[in-house]
C-alpha cells in the first residue's frame, strides 16, 4: 500500500500517530483525491474523526474547503452527517465558508436541515457567521423547503422563528434609525 493510500485509510478511521507521521513527509501530497475527488481532510469529517480533523486543521498544507467531484466541501459533509463537535471546531477557523454551495446549491445549512440534523442548524444560526438561510439549490428550494419535503417538523419550526425574529429586529432597528 503507497503512502497516500495508507493517509486516506489513517483520515478515515482515525488513526491519529499514522496521520502526523504522514504529515511529517513534505513530498506526500495530503490534498490528493480519490476517485471521487475526496481528500484525506474530507473524509476525516465525513467519518467524524474529530482528533484527526483537529491535527489537520493545524497544518497550513491542508485545503480545508476543497471539495469533492460534486462540489461537496468538508464542512458541509460534516454537517449532513451530524458530527457536531467537528462543526463546532471547524466553525473557529476562518477558512470555512459556511454557505459554500455543491454543485447542486445545497450549503451546509441546506444539507442539515434536509437530514434534520435540529443541534447543528441551532448551531448554525447562531454562531455569528452569515449564514444564508434563504440560499437555495438547483431546484429553487432553500433550507427551510428541504426540511418541509423531508418532514424535519422541528427543523421548520426552528427555521421559521428565526426569520420571524431577524425581520423583527429589522424592524426595531429601522424604527430607531427613523426616529434620529
Amino acid at each position: 500500500m503507497d503512502q497516500q493510500q495508507q493517509l486516506f485509510n489513517a483520515c478515515e478511521q482515525g488513526r491519529v500517530d499514522e496521520v502526523k507521521k504522514s504529515l511529517k513527509n513534505p513530498k506526500l501530497d495530503i490534498n490528493c483525491e480519490d476517485s471521487f475527488g475526496r481528500t484525506p481532510f474530507f473524509l476525516s469529517c465525513r467519518f467524524g474523526q474529530y482528533d484527526v480533523v483537529k491535527l489537520l486543521l493545524k497544518n497550513e498544507r491542508v485545503d480545508v474547503m476543497k471539495p469533492t467531484n460534486n462540489g461537496c466541501s468538508p464542512f458541509s459533509v460534516t454537517c449532513y452527517y451530524g458530527h457536531f463537535e467537528i462543526v463546532k471546531l471547524l466553525l473557529k477557523d476562518d477558512r470555512i465558508d459556511v454557505n459554500k454551495a455543491d454543485a447542486f446549491g445545497m450549503t451546509p445549512l441546506y444539507t442539515a436541515c434536509e437530514k434534520g440534523q435540529i443541534e447543528i442548524v441551532k448551531y448554525l444560526l447562531a454562531n455569528g457567521r452569515d449564514v444564508d438561510i434563504k440560499a437555495k439549490d438547483t431546484q429553487g428550494k432553500a433550507a427551510i423547503d428541504i426540511a418541509k419535503e423531508k418532514g424535519k417538523i422541528d427543523v421548520v419550526q426552528l427555521l421559521e422563528s428565526y426569520e420571524r425574529d431577524l425581520n423583527e429586529t429589522k424592524r426595531e432597528f429601522d424604527l430607531l434609525g427613523k426616529s434620529d
